[in-house]
């Protein structure tokens, strides 16, 4: 991780994997999952195991990949602030459950992750295959991701809905009073109604 603003969050994460061929061995595609722990401060708060998903093919054999994009979190509905989030703070999958290969459903674990209200994507990603034959036999991934700042769609609480209806109450009132005030002064500085003055036992007089 690498925090180049110096705000105590990463900017950037690097992930290298390595993987050891055999001679006959080549790779022609690549599927990955990369794991996260998620995690929103402040007004919301949220913890979360989220992923970012790679998947991509070419039909000649290559020795490397290089993916580059925005770690980015998609979120279907607002995020209540009533305490801490943490619906989504478990894993993904169960590796340990795993007996055999065949019992790990991608489609599964992909329908039940897309399903959930808040979620992180890859995005604006690029991808360089590289033929160059590697010396150890061997096959790499390297993923750069890039964290920018977004917007979080949350739903207030009732002290900051009120907080916020008072403070938009007061600048009516504001705008609405001088507007009122100036014309109760051009009314009467111009006479545009007719009004009179009685006085006790005096008789009325009009103006």
């Amino acid at each position: 991780e690498e925090d180049y603003n110096l705000d105590g969050l990463a900017d950037i994460i690097r992930i290298q994997v390595r993987v050891p061929l055999a001679t006959n061995d080549s790779v022609k595609g690549v599927t990955a999952m990369m794991f996260f722990q998620y995690t929103l401060q402040n007004k919301v708060r949220l913890q979360m195991e989220s992923m970012a998903y790679v998947a991509q093919y070419r039909g000649t054999s290559t020795s490397s990949l290089f993916v580059i994009g925005d770690l980015r979190m998609y979120q279907r509905y607002p995020i209540a602030v009533r305490g801490p989030r943490t619906v989504y703070n478990a894993p993904i999958f169960n590796a340990s459950s795993l007996q055999s290969l065949s019992d790990f459903n991608l489609n599964q674990i992909l329908s039940n992750y897309v399903s959930r209200n808040e979620t992180t994507v890859l995005e604006a990603s690029y991808f360089t295959w590289s033929q160059t034959p590697s010396s150890t036999n061997s096959f790499s991934l390297s993923v750069e991701l890039r964290i920018p700042p977004q917007q979080i769609i949350y739903q207030p609480d009732t002290w900051e809905t009120l907080k916020f209806g008072w403070i938009q109450y007061l600048a009516t009132l504001v705008f609405v009073w001088f507007f009122v005030s100036l014309a109760r002064d051009f009314v009467y500085r111009n006479q545009i109604f007719r009004t009179r003055i009685i006085h006790d036992n005096l008789k009325p007089h009009y103006f």
